[in-house]
């Protein structure tokens, strides 16, 4: 990264130009090129995909888990985390969006950002798949006869 002069997780390119008064006062005035500071349409519509990708997430847990309390069996516990962890990431991929406004250039991390991006994707498009499932044919309630 830093032969694409871009330092730390949000890319900082300014601090190239600390040796650089008359630079440093341009991008502190914010005379600067903004259009380095603004998101890519593509950024926007994975922005709202990772968040599609969480909501349907945690609506699978939140099933799941009150499975697992009406029917306190490990495989239930673990269904409801399992349906957790897409919103973890998709959680993790706004926490670098927020971050990197840009893909990066660079080869290991251009790659490593859209596996990121694509694979949320999958988790979205399977988070979907499993909350129309789970709305349709929900998970049976059992029955307690009193004894």
């Amino acid at each position: 990264m830093w032969k694409d002069e871009q330092f730390g997780l949000s890319f900082m390119s300014f601090l190239n130009y600390l040796g650089d008064p008359t630079k440093l006062a341009t991008i502190a005035n914010g005379d600067a090129d903004e259009s380095q500071s603004r998101i890519s349409f593509t950024g926007a519509i994975f922005i709202h995909v990772y968040c599609v990708c969480g909501a349907a997430s945690i609506y699978n847990f939140n099933i799941r888990l009150k499975q697992y309390f009406t029917d306190p069996m490990w495989s239930n516990l673990q269904e409801a985390f399992d349906d957790f962890l897409p919103a973890l990431v998709a959680h993790l991929m706004l926490a670098v969006t927020s971050a990197v406004l840009r893909t990066p250039r660079v080869a290991p991390f251009k790659q490593l950002y859209k596996i990121g991006r694509y694979g949320c994707l999958i988790l979205m498009l399977n988070s979907m798949a499993e909350l129309f499932e789970l709305l349709q044919n929900p998970p049976p309630i059992p029955v307690v006869l009193p004894a």
